[in-house]
């Protein structure tokens, strides 16, 4: 007998139990039609799309540290750690320069928000304050210095992610500089941190549909 082909609602089930793409799609779906439906009772379910970024944000630092840390110990030498630094680099500037590029041209072409009508003059600058915390665009010496770290607790702390990647190669080269040899638990350590990691990035990621709702 041909084997028996699963129904409709089965495979749906299961793509929807298995797939967190299909949930982040059906969350989205949802979350918009109960957004239109009940706005009010929408708003009060801002605090798990809160919870939800601020755990992706806690991991973000030791995630970026063991992955860069781990990545430049086994490149090889240091002369293939400024290879790829160098490479790495480019790809940064041609992948910013691209997304600047599509930026301006999706913002003249599609104008969002040209049918609001608001008039920037007339907005709240203290509103506006608030929200950036007063804050204007670093220079290229502020940013530079700003991205060296004041201490190694301190940048995890202050979740600054330029300050942990100057501090990960930092470690990573100093590994590589000393060798497997002369420190040997410490990479594998490193690792093991990593694979923890990973391991609580899926667990948070799980609860993503459950924020795009």
């Amino acid at each position: 007998m041909p084997p028996s082909v699963p129904s409709l609602p089965r495979r749906v089930a299961h793509i929807l139990r298995t797939s967190l793409f299909a949930q982040v799609a059906c969350a989205l779906v949802l979350g918009v039609l109960v957004g239109k439906l009940w706005p009010g009772f929408a708003s009060d379910l801002q605090p798990l799309g809160d919870g939800f970024t601020r755990l992706i944000k806690t991991i973000i630092s030791p995630l970026v540290f063991c992955v860069v840390v781990v990545g430049i110990a086994k490149a090889g030498d240091l002369k293939a750690f400024g290879r790829i630094g160098l490479k790495a680099l480019i790809w940064f500037e041609v992948a910013s320069t691209l997304a600047l590029v599509v930026g301006l041209l999706a913002a003249n072409v599609v104008q969002p928000g040209s049918g609001m009508h608001v008039d920037p003059a007339t907005l709240d600058s203290t509103a506006v304050d608030a929200k950036t915390g007063g804050g204007h665009l670093p220079s290229t010496t502020e940013f530079v210095v700003n991205a060296l770290p004041t201490s190694f607790i301190g940048a995890f702390a202050e979740n600054s992610l330029p300050q942990v990647l100057v501090l990960a190669c930092l470690v990573g080269a100093a590994l590589l500089h000393l060798g497997h040899t002369k420190v040997p638990q410490v990479l594998p350590a490193i690792e093991q941190a990593q694979e923890i990691i990973f391991a609580v990035v899926g667990f948070v990621m799980r609860l993503a549909p459950i924020a795009v709702f």
